[in-house]
């Protein structure tokens, strides 16, 4: 039997039930030290939102993993280390592209944020990847693309729009004629999922095709 989706709440009264959630650690992670077949293909950290209630994102990342790519997912709260993390490996030559990030609810919002770190310190990221992003509406320079998938009139997702000084493209993609999906449950879709893994394979053969992108 399927169950209807719950009403989701309006505006902002959702995005504050959302924030009230009890937090999880800043730190948990997942893929982390497990070993991949060859050479990463690519580094690809996710964020999962307030709670680590993204938990189809574990699933996206083992996919990843499977096909090759260092991929990692991330409480939303370990924005700063997982920066620092990326921005080491870059110093030492060991950041393997693409770079992508992603993350769903506030991870989209700490996902956007990263990118905009990682930017400032010299290194770009090739797509970024947002499901129902909650309270960060504005994309600041860093990454080369945007796909935002959100879910209009949910109570929680937006369009994303260039900050000034932007000069990717950003993709809006408005999922709100999608039966049984809402926002609790976005991040594990599979249709979602198979989008984002095309376009990150996609990614990574235009690379092959030529050098990688970096910041001025």
């Amino acid at each position: 039997m399927i169950r209807p989706a719950p009403t989701p709440l309006p505006g902002r009264a959702g995005r504050r039930a959302l924030l009230a959630l009890p937090l999880a650690s800043a730190g948990c992670a997942t893929g982390l030290g497990e070993p991949l077949p060859g050479p990463p293909k690519g580094r690809i950290a996710l964020f999962r939102g307030i709670g680590d209630i993204s938990t189809g994102l574990d699933d996206l990342a083992r996919r990843l993993r499977e096909g090759g790519y260092a991929a990692t997912v991330h409480n939303h709260l370990a924005r700063d280390d997982v920066t620092e993390r990326l921005l080491r490996l870059a110093e030492a030559g060991r950041l393997p592209r693409p770079l992508c990030l992603g993350g769903h609810s506030l991870g989209a919002d700490a996902a956007i944020e990263a990118s905009a770190s990682l930017w400032a310190a010299g290194i770009a990221t090739e797509e970024l990847v947002t499901l129902d992003p909650v309270l960060v509406g504005d994309v600041a320079a860093g990454p080369r693309h945007v796909t935002n998938f959100y879910q209009a009139g949910n109570g929680f997702g937006r369009p994303l729009q260039p900050a000034p000084g932007f000069t990717g493209a950003i993709e809006n993609i408005d999922l709100r004629d999608r039966p049984g999906l809402w926002h609790f449950n976005m991040d594990a879709d599979a249709e979602i999922h198979r989008r984002i893994l095309m376009r990150i394979r996609d990614l990574r053969r235009a690379l092959l095709a030529g050098p990688s992108p970096r910041a001025p």
